[in-house]
């Protein structure tokens, strides 16, 4: 009997039920990054580029994301996306839906993301062969864009 009973505590314990998982940083940050964003400031290695306010509009569903000009005709640029948080800064890499040779300039975006209350930034850097991310949010980096996103409210 002595030998029964741990016996069978081991064997209650470890069919007990797992915890439910935590929801992690990244996961959160995914689901507040899903929706329409609209475009309020482009900034290309430290140059603003002036557009029309609301000219251009992100928008989120899921791992894809678009960017889409509100004209007729605009073409609209797919991406694939994902974050990553484990080296201390919020990190996006976006993969282009395009395949590579038909893409004249660049197929991959490495940056990095904030987001805060209804403001999203992201800082990029571009270029058919990139393997950096920016360190920081400077706009002045070389092959940097540095994008300026305000949540689209319905």
């Amino acid at each position: 009997m002595r030998r029964v009973l741990p016996l069978l505590a081991m064997l209650l314990l470890g069919f007990a039920p797992a915890p439910f998982p935590r929801q992690t940083k990244t996961k959160a940050d995914w689901q507040a990054l899903q929706g329409e964003w609209i475009r309020v400031s482009l900034t290309i290695c430290g140059k603003k580029r002036f557009e029309a306010p609301g000219a251009i509009i992100l928008t989120i569903r899921g791992d894809q994301i678009a960017f889409a000009g509100t004209d007729p005709g605009d073409k609209r640029d797919e991406w694939k996306f994902k974050l990553d948080i484990s080296k201390g800064q919020k990190r996006i890499d976006f993969r282009s839906v395009i395949p590579a040779d038909q893409i004249p300039n660049t197929n991959v975006m490495l940056g990095i993301y904030r987001i805060e209350e209804n403001i999203l930034t992201i800082c990029s850097h571009v270029g058919k062969e990139t393997t950096d991310r920016p360190l920081n949010f400077d706009p002045a980096q070389k092959k940097v864009w540095l994008h300026v996103y305000k949540r689209k409210i319905p």
